[in-house]
């Protein structure tokens, strides 16, 4: 999905990066390319958030881009159900996988 972002370098060092279509969606980074991927994120979480609740919102979208849209959303919609769930380390869950311990399995 293409997005429309401003960005612009602050007094202090900081990068503002705002996406100029979503009312509220600006984020900061300690690069450009960090400010534009953190405005790109929040503009996907607004979207899924406004449309887990209902609210319409015109967005126009490529049809090539169409289909990566949704598979964002259905991530986001994933990401939400389980941010209850204890999280582990990444070298938990290898050592996990090689023992079969995943989910309560193996012994």
């Amino acid at each position: 999905m293409t997005f429309t972002i401003e960005y612009e370098q602050e007094d202090d060092g900081r990068w503002l990066a705002e996406e100029l279509e979503l009312q509220g969606v600006l984020a900061y980074g300690q690069t450009s390319e960090e400010a534009i991927a953190s405005a790109q994120a929040l503009a996907l979480r607004a979207l899924a958030d406004r449309l887990e609740h209902g609210e319409k919102t015109a967005v126009s979208v490529p049809s090539d881009e169409f289909q990566d849209l949704l598979e964002d959303i259905e991530d986001l919609a994933a990401a939400a159900e389980r941010r209850d769930e204890p999280a582990i380390q990444h070298d938990e869950l290898l050592a996990r996988l090689k023992t079969g311990k995943v989910y309560g399995k193996g012994k």
